[in-house]
């Protein structure tokens, strides 16, 4: 249900980052692993903490990529 709600919107950021469709989905699938892999590390904050915290994390994967 996460990821039904999430992936569109993240997957536009990857692609701000990395033009080609296929290597963007593929940062994409890590930064939702990463994100289930540190789910108890996130903290609620209020409304669209979740999607600024799923959004943080596709964002350093994307950078970590370009690098």
């Amino acid at each position: 249900m996460l990821y039904d709600q999430y992936v569109d919107y993240l997957m536009l950021i990857c692609m701000r980052y990395i033009p080609h469709r296929e290597e963007a989905r593929e940062i994409l699938m890590d930064s939702f692993v990463n994100a289930f892999r540190n789910i108890d590390r996130f903290e609620y904050r209020g409304d669209g903490s979740l999607k600024a915290w799923l959004k943080k994390i596709t964002i350093n994967q994307c950078l970590m990529y370009v690098r």
